[in-house]
């Protein structure tokens, strides 16, 4: 099986919850950023290179105890592939998001934005998450 890293990446916009990042890729689907896990790295180590590489984003901190694992099969030269992707937690500060060739853009969106954005259930389920684990643990952020 095809392992990858990615992360859910927020920022805090004070009374209003946090706003995630979504990058739509170039065939249109909103998803978070992830990549393959390159040998010799952790899946967390996976998880900040590859976010690095397709946002620009560097100020990156991975929030302790979430972890949430997405699994799905994609066709390559004609056979099915499974694939598992690990996404982490990401707290950043507001910034400009440098888009890398793997996507065509990006949007920073609160909860309920995100959740009608993105493109698949599976990784509305992680936001969902995410959301969840943010309440719990800062008690800050409306659902």
């Amino acid at each position: 099986m095809e392992t990858s890293s990615g992360g859910v990446i927020f920022y805090r916009a004070g009374s209003n919850g946090p706003r995630y990042l979504l990058m739509v890729n170039r065939k249109g689907y909103w998803e978070f950023p992830k990549g393959h896990i390159d040998e010799g790295e952790t899946d967390e180590q996976a998880a900040l290179r590859e976010v690095k590489e397709e946002t620009g984003l560097g100020d990156l901190k991975i929030l302790p105890g979430f972890k949430a694992k997405i699994r799905y099969t994609y066709r390559k030269w004609g056979q099915e592939k499974p694939k598992e992707v690990l996404f982490f937690l990401m707290e950043t500060k507001p910034a400009t998001v440098q888009v890398s060739d793997e996507h065509q853009g990006f949007l920073w969106l609160g909860y309920e934005d995100a959740i009608r954005k993105i493109s698949y259930d599976n990784a509305r389920r992680v936001l969902e998450e995410a959301q969840a684990f943010l309440r719990g643990r800062d008690g800050l952020f409306r659902a």
